[in-house]
């Protein structure tokens, strides 16, 4: 069960967990790129 702004996934071969912020703006680039780089897509 989920609570507060943020999404947490797991991947299901992958140790750890990627943080997502659920807010109404746009995600930071730096942001952007750390997700992308956690979830192994860079």
């Amino acid at each position: 069960m989920q609570k507060g702004s943020h999404l947490q996934l797991v991947h299901p071969f992958k140790r750890g967990k990627i943080t997502i912020p659920m807010h109404s703006g746009d995600l930071k680039p730096a942001t952007l790129h750390s997700i992308l780089r956690q979830a192994g897509l860079k």
